[in-house]
């Protein structure tokens, strides 16, 4: 295009039979200046015959961009590659194949500047393909979608305060997979992310990376479709990094009889004063890290880690597990508080971890009862209802828990089946 405000339009089509085949290979570059750069290209094919597909470079150069590719095909894959380059650009990718090729790989460099990026790739036999979408610096809207049996988003908000989305469906039986990972990168990033699949074997998940900044981050997982046997996996990994962070998962299972359940929900907030929260799920682990965290359980057997610092701890529905790694909440302004311990489930306050006495090598195993070294107690609180959980190990700390049961019961009543130790 050169310098200027540029318009760049190719339109494509062909037919593949068993005598005719074709591959096109399409190129456009802006150049300076706000261009629009347009390609359409669709492909038939009769059924068996799926050689064929194109290839599409665009480059945006310098300036705001519109960026518009669209891909139909039957015959083949379409390798879309776009550089938006410097400028607040927008970017629209549609690629749909209805038999062996699939939408093919897309991948977008929005570049420098304020950019929107939208990708959708669908298939409805073989492979969808995958997205791969970088944001660059700025504040930028990247969302891929795909509809298939195989595929991949992977999306990279880089610098700047970023809306991220990524969505991915499988319908195949037999070992499809869909997978979304995202990384926002510097800034306060809002990510969501939705897993679906249905069918026997098909298999979704979800992983994303706030990294620095104040991010929200949002995953839903759904397996299953009501009527099948269901044999596969819903996972999910959520980091938030620095910052103070909002991680939500929800993990939703749909199956009829027979159904083989795996897979949950990873949250670890970092540093920062974050809240974690999980939906649903079989076996969940929800991590605060570093900072005054408020963790909140699913329906399932949760492992819930308070982390450093004062966490407000909540099981809900399971049999859930309180774990402590390390002696900590010495003084009532860095205690942890477990809300409605027991009141779902048969839930646990996990010490294994912790060594019962500090000055003896090994790891000896706590003792319930008596306050010497070695032992776990409980208290009843001064301060309110509910129970004080306190261990001492001999070392410069001892462990300091606020329960508040919401079943009335006093210290009398806790055992050693409370615990892990």
């Amino acid at each position: 295009g050169g310098n200027g405000n540029d318009w760049l339009v190719t339109e494509l089509s062909g037919h593949v039979t068993e005598e005719f085949q074709f591959n096109f290979t399409v190129q456009q570059t802006g150049g300076r200046g706000n261009d629009n750069l347009y390609v359409s290209a669709t492909s038939t094919t009769n059924t068996g015959y799926s050689t064929g597909g194109f290839i599409i470079d665009l480059s945006g150069g310098a300036g705001d961009d519109n960026i518009w590719i669209e891909v139909d095909g039957e015959a083949g894959a379409s390798s879309n590659l776009v550089d938006a380059g410097s400028g607040s650009d927008v970017v629209y990718i549609y690629a749909d194949g209805d038999y062996f090729g699939g939408g093919g790989s897309n991948e977008v460099l929005a570049g420098a500047g304020d950019d929107e990026v939208t990708v959708r790739s669908y298939s409805s036999f073989i492979v969808a393909g995958d997205n791969t979408l970088w944001g660059g610096d700025g504040n930028d809207r990247l969302e891929a979608t795909l509809i298939g049996t195989y595929g991949a988003n992977e999306l990279y908000g880089e610098d700047g305060d970023d809306f991220l989305i990524a969505d991915g469906f499988v319908s195949d039986n037999g070992g499809s997979s869909i997978s979304n990972r995202v990384w926002g990168g510097t800034g306060n990033d809002t990510i969501e992310l939705n897993a679906t699949s249905y069918g026997t074997g098909a298999d979704a998940s979800n992983e994303a990376y706030g990294d620095e900044g104040d991010d929200r981050i949002t995953s839903v997982t759904h397996v299953g479709s009501g009527s099948d046997t269901y044999f596969g996996s819903a996972d999910t990994l959520l980091y938030g990094g620095s910052g103070n962070d909002v991680l939500t998962a929800t993990t939703t299972y749909n199956f009829g009889e027979g159904e083989n359940i795996e897979g949950g929900a990873t949250l670890y907030g970092g540093n920062g004063n974050d809240s974690l929260r999980v939906y649903g799920g079989v076996e969940n682990i929800l991590n605060g890290g570093a900072g005054d965290d408020t963790l909140t359980g699913g329906s399932g057997n949760d492992r819930i880690i308070g982390g450093s610092g004062a966490d407000q701890l909540r099981g809900a529905g399971g049999d859930d597990a309180f774990v402590y790694l390390w002696m900590t909440g010495g003084a009532v302004a860095t205690r942890d508080t477990i809300f409605g311990f027991q009141a779902f489930g048969d839930d646990v306050i996990d010490l294994s971890a912790i060594d019962a006495n500090a000055n003896r090598g090994g790891n000896q195993a706590f003792v319930f009862g008596g306050t010497g070294v070695g032992r776990v107690w409980v208290e009843d609180s001064t301060t309110g209802s509910g129970s004080i959980v306190r261990a001492n190990n001999g070392g410069p700390e001892t462990l300091y828990i606020a329960v508040e049961d919401g079943t009335g019961r006093d210290a009398s009543d806790w055992t050693a089946d409370d615990f892990l130790l």
